[in-house]
């Protein structure tokens, strides 16, 4: 009796069955994780307690760069994870070894597709400000992340400041925390036999993902961001994750009840294959709530946007030309910042069957 992974040859006396295929060649593989016990797959049915520090971990490497490998856990201390409930580990260079990681480049360490052991050091990717810091870099006195070039914005505790005085913006003139609440509040209702859980993209100070996780207790939340607000007491339901949206999803797939996200368009390098995650991120019958700004300011009569001075209109405003300006420059590096008008027209998706917008001023 033994442990197998997807992948690993099995005895020639296998036969095909629900967790074995045969490949080209005629050799039995194993297509799960599970105990190949008596010449067949057996996936046991005590549940597995999600990771703690100290525990014996088995996993996939789903993604590289630079920095950090990110990982589909699929066993916790020998019991295998039901498929499709994995837990998300990282990686990172200062976790390989203890002296010089200012040398190891986690891209040569790992292939995508790598099966990986290793005892979890540490949940405090999620709660450290001492973790946080490894994704960080510090410039003319402020942080920034140190993965994500588009995103230009810092992200330190005065940006997380800011960030909650736009939640409460935010918060007023949606009337709560998100539209639609009839709607939203059934699909995330307690069900006994389908666990509830939200994602939000682009977590910022997560204040939204906190205060998610305090009204549906019976909900998990995940706040992914590249860099995640270490700094505040999370209810037990909810954790945040280190991560860049643009490097895809694959893990978060098929998971979540509802995906929310606010103003990270500047951020995405590619709106459609955004968009794509946001969907794929979702179960059957759950729903996208996704708030973007105008960098357009408009007269008045909230239709009509001022004119940019200075590009031969008449009465142009020097405001419009700055965001103007702003917005071009944005756009040139690579950056999805007009994803607000595309948002605005609706999510055109074969799989979104009701797609709603509205505009607040």
């Amino acid at each position: 009796m033994s442990l197998v992974f997807p992948g690993q040859p099995l005895s020639s006396s296998v036969e095909k069955n629900d967790g074995v295929y045969i490949d080209s060649n005629g050799v039995p593989r194993a297509s799960l994780v599970g105990i190949f016990k008596h010449n067949s797959m057996h996936v046991p049915k005590l549940r597995a307690n999600a990771p703690t520090e100290n525990s014996i971990v088995l996993g996939t490497v789903l993604r590289l760069n630079s920095q950090q490998a990110t990982i589909a856990i699929q066993v916790v201390d020998n019991i295998p994870l039901p498929h499709g409930e994995d837990y998300t580990g990282v990686i990172r260079s200062q976790d390989v070894r203890a002296t010089e990681k200012d040398k190891i480049k986690i891209a040569d360490c790992f292939r995508g597709g790598d099966i990986v052991a290793g005892q979890v050091a540490t949940l405090a990717a999620t709660t450290s400000e001492r973790d946080a810091s490894s994704f960080v870099r510090n410039a003319n006195g402020r942080q920034y992340n140190s993965s994500n070039t588009l995103y230009l914005l810092p992200s330190d505790q005065s940006e997380f400041a800011r960030h909650d005085k736009q939640h409460r913006l935010l918060e007023l003139a949606l009337g709560g925390l998100y539209p639609v609440p009839a709607v939203v509040e059934s699909i995330l209702s307690p069900d006994p036999d389908r666990p509830k859980a939200i994602l939000d993209l682009g977590a910022g100070s997560g204040l939204w993902c906190i205060q998610m996780a305090l009204k549906f207790t019976h909900c998990e939340v995940v706040g992914v961001d590249l860099v995640a607000n270490a700094s505040r007491a999370m209810p037990p339901n909810c954790r945040f994750e280190f991560d860049d949206i643009n490097l895809g999803l694959p893990h978060f797939h098929n998971k979540f009840d509802l995906v929310h996200s606010r103003a990270i368009v500047n951020g995405i390098n590619d709106f459609e294959k955004y968009i794509e995650d946001v969907v794929a991120c979702l179960k059957p019958g759950g729903i996208a709530i996704l708030v973007e700004g105008d960098w357009r300011p408009y007269r008045e009569d909230k239709i009509t946007p001022y004119p940019p001075a200075g590009l031969g209109v008449p009465n142009g405003s020097w405001w419009a030309r700055i965001c103007f300006e702003a917005f071009e420059r944005m756009k040139k590096r690579g950056s999805s910042i007009d994803g607000g008008d595309e948002i605005e027209k609706g999510l055109r998706h074969p799989l979104i069957r009701d797609s709603q917008t509205d505009s607040l001023f």
